[in-house]
């Protein structure tokens, strides 16, 4: 059980660096408008690895699409984008193993008829 709770907390730390990072850069400026409210999220899905050492997140890239990053718990320098498309969003996500993940991919662009 102390192995759980040390990844939890290493995990939530991580996601608490990540959101003060994007916190910062926005601490000067003013009230965000109300669409901004409405928008996707940009970061979402957290699924801790099985050991505990890594988070596998969803987050919006630089062309807008939703990409799969993986945070290293231990070394967040060596964290990463894994996979990234130009014309689909990375959805669910789940590891395999502490060194496989497998996930869905959609266009969410796209609208059904």
């Amino acid at each position: 059980m102390g192995k759980f709770w040390a990844a939890t907390r290493r995990a939530v730390g991580a996601m608490a660096w990540l959101a003060a990072g994007l916190g910062a850069a926005q601490a000067t400026e003013p009230a965000p408008p109300v669409q901004a409210f409405f928008s996707a999220a940009r970061m979402g899905s957290p699924v801790l690895s099985p050991s505990g050492t890594h988070l596998a997140i969803t987050a919006v890239g630089r062309t807008g699409r939703r990409v799969l990053a993986v945070i290293n718990l231990d070394r967040l320098a060596d964290s990463q984008v894994v996979a990234a498309f130009e014309d689909a969003d990375v959805q669910q996500v789940q590891w395999v193993n502490d060194e496989r993940l497998v996930f869905n991919v959609a266009d969410l662009d796209s609208a059904w008829d």
